[in-house]
């Protein structure tokens, strides 16, 4: 069986772990989610966005179909990168946080789902209104909407994330055999 070690305190060339990388590449991909937001959708529908700042006309899209599915895979792929950015680096750690947030983030994605939004909305607390963000609950699970290629973005979003840390950001990737024996 083949076995992955792979050293993320330090960065191709052998320099410290680029934590300033990781947290560029993530605030990069929110960048692009929050343009997204501000351009192709209506600001009304959004928590975090006041309408003076948005650039939405009605109905069009500046990043067309791949706009719908876009921030699934933005978020999952930032917050990957930033976790590891304050984690000590080792291969559990890569692959336990692409773990946590892939499932965080389609859990997310499933409460978005007419059948489990219904069955979610009558346990959500009164005092939620209360709190800031949390006060966004209900709405999310009423008026957000399940999509299967937002499953398929939040994969590819994972995917892409480990992918990023494992290629660029490696000094030591080394296949090893672990049944081998030197003879």
């Amino acid at each position: 069986m083949q076995r992955l070690d792979v050293d993320l305190n330090r960065s191709i060339d052998g320099t410290e772990k680029p934590v300033t990388v990781f947290v560029l590449f993530g605030f990069l991909a929110l960048v692009l989610g929050v343009l997204l937001y501000i351009t192709d959708r209506s600001p009304e529908h959004i928590y975090f966005l006041n309408e003076s700042f948005s650039l939405y006309v009605n109905g069009q899209q500046v990043f067309g179909v791949i706009g719908n599915s876009l921030p699934s895979f933005v978020h999952v792929f930032a917050f990957i990168l930033f976790s590891l950015s304050i984690l000590s680096g080792n291969r559990r750690n890569l692959y336990t946080v692409c773990v946590v947030w892939f499932v965080m983030d389609i859990a997310f994605e499933i409460s978005q789902h007419p059948v489990v939004a219904a069955e979610l909305l009558p346990l959500i607390p009164e005092w939620f209104q209360q709190v800031p963000i949390l006060d966004n609950v209900s709405s999310y699970l009423k008026y957000g909407t399940f999509d299967v290629l937002d499953l398929l973005a939040i994969a590819l979003g994972t995917i892409s994330a480990f992918t990023v840390v494992v290629v660029f950001f490696m000094n030591k990737i080394e296949m090893k055999n672990d049944n081998s024996q030197e003879n």
